[in-house]
């Protein structure tokens, strides 16, 4: 199999287990299997491999040999929990606790990774971490702090059963927690010339207006993202002609001229909000030029967060230039 000798389907590597055993996962599972051409190169390796283990054989030896203490899984691996216990027993190797937990479900979008793929290549969205999305990635790109999430999870609790939960919900819990964590600043989307036109003349005004070079007293421009659910109902699965047919066209507004208050550039320099959280990034893991301190570390753009008053809560994006200020709601 390894030589090339077979093509995809003509053999095949099972495990020696227990055919009588009750429970389909002791059923001599395949271990490798040999794929079809087209799904044979891999982003790494290339074509060097024509065999490639399955999730049955791998799952609890990449846990074991990475020294995971607890692998957790949604319900519908509740089986797989014997035979994952009987490989490493077998081959005498460190065993994990495999525990199931039931699947968190929000309704109003969609988490499955080959719908979201689908959205990601007909450019429904801009990547895996755009912030319509509910990926993990997206929800740090939008600015949800770690902590927010845990915090929700609290609340909801651990359980076998599936649960549905609305985006409302989740977003309250955020929002919550943003409300004591975060800076407040005024924000005005879209600025408007006033013309005062029943003025005397000759009337004069005098104002105190602070001036300085220093940004940091002055008004800040940017283009506000202001992202709308991504879908049109709640359920996009249950759309007649499939769940791309119910994407929303208003999900992204754009507001190119948006104005920000003095201060921005306070809150920008001692991000993150909140400190406690500790989301910095090194310079390691990003694009730094050379000579820089590999493991120095600086605040995540997503970590530059504030509540726009009386409004909503928004937070600097990645795409952010030195020309560009970039704020997403």
């Amino acid at each position: 199999m390894r030589e090339g000798k077979y093509e995809a389907g003509e053999a095949a590597l099972r495990m020696k287990q227990n055919l009588d055993d009750g429970n389909p996962q002791m059923w001599d599972l395949f271990a490798y299997r040999i794929p079809d051409k087209e799904h044979r190169r891999h982003h790494r390796t290339g074509d060097k491999w024509r065999i490639y283990p399955t999730y049955d054989f791998t799952h609890c030896l990449c846990d074991s040999f990475e020294g995971i203490t607890h692998s957790l899984c949604t319900t519908e691996f509740e089986l797989s929990r014997v035979s994952y216990e009987w490989l490493c027993d077998e081959l005498e190797v460190y065993k994990p606790m495999q525990r199931e937990y039931g699947r968190l479900n929000v309704s109003g979008t969609v988490l499955s990774k080959r719908k979201i793929i689908e959205l990601v290549n007909n450019g429904h969205v801009r990547a895996w971490d755009d912030p319509r999305l509910y990926t993990l990635i997206a929800l740090r790109r939008r600015g949800i702090p770690p902590e927010a999430i845990l915090s929700f999870v609290n609340e909801l609790g651990v359980t076998k059963a599936a649960s549905n939960i609305e985006l409302k919900r989740f977003e309250t819990s955020i929002r919550r927690y943003l409300e004591l964590t975060v800076p407040r600043l005024m924000l005005v989307l879209e600025p408007l010339a006033v013309i005062i036109d029943d003025l005397d003349d000759d009337h004069l005004e005098m104002l105190d207006v602070p001036f300085s070079k220093d940004p940091i007293y002055g008004p800040v421009k940017a283009t506000v993202r202001a992202f709308n659910p991504l879908f049109k109902s709640n359920n996009p699965a249950t759309h007649p002609d499939g769940f791309l047919a119910d994407i929303n066209p208003d999900s992204e507004q754009i507001f190119p001229n948006a104005m920000i208050e003095s201060g921005f550039e306070e809150i920008r320099q001692r991000a993150p909000w909140p400190a406690e959280a500790g989301e910095k990034i090194t310079n390691a893991e990003t694009s730094q030029a050379n000579g820089a301190d590999p493991t120095a570390t600086k605040p995540r753009p997503e970590t530059i967060r504030f509540q726009g008053i009386r409004f909503a809560y928004f937070y600097v994006d990645r795409e952010t230039t030195t020309d560009n200020l970039i704020l997403t709601r």
